[in-house]
């Protein structure tokens, strides 16, 4: 009988469990989706090409061109071919990350001439494991794709020229390297109509000195297109967001991209895992929700790109669509994604130039950082955080807010005693303290009802004598015994697991605070327990390759 009451037990709890689950995405409803505008009238998509079929494809100088037919309707005959040269393959690098206390930048990375690109990124103040020599945190990295070429971070990959239809693929192209310095880098590219230049592209990275105090990571990527002709132009630009960001938990793909789009009053944000294995628009124009912010992350880090506002404006609705596309395979295995960012039909005016800006941060997920930089809290970096907490087991069970507390509790205890080990086990002992009365009165409630079913296991066997081969009368009795008892099991039951249950959203927001908490990354016990983030293992067996 006893086991039957624990499977009577177990029943009632994934009931409630599983309908809890559904009660909390009523309470707490993730944000509302965004509406896709109307297509634009010529029939292009964000990135300036079109569905049209019978395109040809031409190589002109190490730049590929894909150009749509001279006869396709509603479309300005091509007079010529448009060529860009590719220039020579370099590589610099930008900052330093020498003396991580004394180094007046944040980070170091090394920029390449193909696509105008950055190859990888390194912290200054994080490494990438335990230790005084350990290496310093490689944010990015480059990748491989399936075909073998190299996949870097920020690559321009294609320009699209609305005044011929034409759209000039820079994935493998090499730009030329202008100028370099301590913290900046421009490189240049050149469109030309057969012979006579149309269009020059600057692209220039920005890597500001920033003091380890400051709490900045920043960079900045800017775009000056300059009309060469006597014409207006419409350009489009696109390129790729960050790559090669590492998995940081060894159990799961903890590596997420985030889209945040904001009114006037609040940032909505929504999120993809980058296991998907096709591509996927994540981002269309949208007047009311205007893209704030496009961000890869993995559990401690996070990589934003922030296009600026032009000057004169309140938001940057110049950026048209960002996709999830597919881009290759890491080492476990896992098919990895990331953001392709396309810009609207920018305007160049004769012998003018056109710049946008997009505003890069590569860095910890600081929310100390995002409350108290002003730009960072202005374009809302910390709802990247925030929306990170439901990433982890049944999360999103529990309010936010909740799980805020507990870090901050967290991290107030750690200020008091200087270690986290000992902060979490007190940090646990006042949670077990706080819900005491409720774990015990689950507990009364549970004895008691075992203590009722032990008094009817005499009157049970005689039941089972009288009417063991009658199911139907064997019930009904029972049911009879029950009322004459004063029993009912599943009230008993459900008393039981109803404190058991209100105990969940408190113990889920403890446990996401210890998994999300960067400030915990690298933070040692005492012994062999050197980061409290890690898994616990007393003897490490093996080592992931």
């Amino acid at each position: 009988m006893e086991s039957k009451d624990v499977i009577r037990a177990l029943l009632w709890a994934a009931v409630v469990f599983f309908g809890w689950q559904i009660i909390a995405v009523q309470i707490w409803p993730p944000p509302p989706a965004q509406d896709a505008p109307a297509p634009l009238a010529d029939g292009t998509d964000a990135d300036g090409s079109t569905e049209d079929a019978g395109g040809s494809t031409e190589n002109g100088g190490g730049g590929v061109v894909t150009r749509t037919p001279d006869s396709a309707p509603g479309r300005a005959n091509s007079s010529g071919d448009i060529l860009v040269s590719s220039g020579a393959i370099e590589t610099v690098t930008l900052g330093n990350v020498a003396d991580a206390d004394e180094s007046l930048y944040r980070m170091d990375m090394v920029l390449s001439t193909v696509g105008a690109s950055v190859v990888n990124a390194r912290l200054s103040d994080f490494t990438d494991s335990v230790g005084d020599d350990a290496p310093r945190y490689p944010v990015l990295t480059e990748m491989t794709s399936p075909g073998g070429s190299p996949l870097h971070s920020f690559a321009t990959e294609r320009i699209y020229l609305r005044n011929w239809e034409m759209t000039v693929d820079l994935r493998n192209v090499a730009w030329d390297l202008e100028s370099s310095g301590a913290g900046s880098a421009v490189f240049s590219l050149t469109v030309n109509h057969v012979d006579t230049p149309v269009l020059k592209v600057l692209k220039t990275f920005h890597l500001p000195e920033q003091p380890s105090g400051s709490m900045r990571h920043d960079l900045t990527i800017t775009y000056a297109l300059e009309n060469l002709t006597d014409e207006r132009q419409l350009v489009t630009v696109t390129h790729s967001g960050p790559v090669g960001l590492p998995q940081e938990d060894l159990r799961f793909n903890d590596r997420t991209i985030f889209v945040g789009a904001a009114d006037a009053e609040t940032t909505s944000v929504e999120q993809y895992p980058m296991r998907k294995a096709s591509e996927q628009q994540i981002y269309l124009r949208n007047a009311e929700y205007p893209l704030s912010w496009t961000a890869t992350a993995n559990k401690y880090f996070v990589v934003f790109e922030s296009p600026r506002a032009v000057d004169g404006q309140t938001t940057a609705g110049w950026v048209k669509e960002v996709k999830s596309v597919p881009v290759g395979i890491d080492a476990a295995g896992t098919e990895i994604t990331a953001t392709r960012t396309a810009t609207d039909l920018l305007v160049v005016e004769p012998h003018e130039t056109t710049r946008r800006v997009l505003d890069a941060y590569i860095g910890p997920k600081s929310r100390k950082a995002f409350q108290t930089v002003g730009d960072y809290q202005q374009r809302g970096y910390d709802e990247q955080v925030v929306a990170s907490y439901s990433m982890g087991a049944c999360a999103f069970m529990t309010p936010k807010a909740l799980t805020r507390f507990m870090i901050w509790m967290l991290n107030f205890l750690k200020s008091v005693v200087h270690n986290y080990g000992i902060a979490i086990i007190i940090l646990v002992l006042i949670v077990r303290t706080i819900l005491h009365p409720v774990t015990k009165k689950g507990q009364v409630n549970m004895m008691r009802m075992q203590q009722q079913m032990g008094k009817l296991n005499p009157k049970m066997a005689e039941l089972k004598k009288k009417y063991g081969n009658d199911k139907q009368k064997m019930n009904t009795e029972t049911m009879k015994l029950y009322q004459e008892e004063g029993i009912n099991p599943a009230t008993g039951m459900l008393s039981s697991c109803v404190p058991m249950f209100l105990q969940m959203p408190i113990w889920i927001a403890l446990f996401t605070s210890l998994n999300f908490n960067i400030d915990m990354r690298h933070q040692p016990f005492f012994l062999w327990i050197t980061d409290l983030t890690a898994p616990d293992a007393l003897i490490p067996f093996s080592q992931p390759h």
